[in-house]
């Protein structure tokens, strides 16, 4: 896999952020970090699995 051809979380979440405003959702136990709409209409979630893995199998390339 191509690094340069991955973006971050940060970057995914800086990108819908400029055109709709998220905002944090305390993390659960699920592998998504959410993130709400400041305007109310709903919620993303992200899966940082290449960058940020979030499990030793993922960071392993064992899973």
């Amino acid at each position: 896999m191509d690094p340069d051809a991955v973006l971050s979380q940060a970057e995914i979440v800086a990108t819908i952020d400029a055109v709709h405003p998220l905002e944090p959702i305390e993390r659960g136990s699920e592998p998504a970090e959410r993130f709400a709409y400041r305007d109310g209409n709903g919620e993303v979630g992200v899966v940082p699995s290449v960058t940020r893995p979030f499990c030793a199998s993922w960071a392993t390339g064992s899973a």
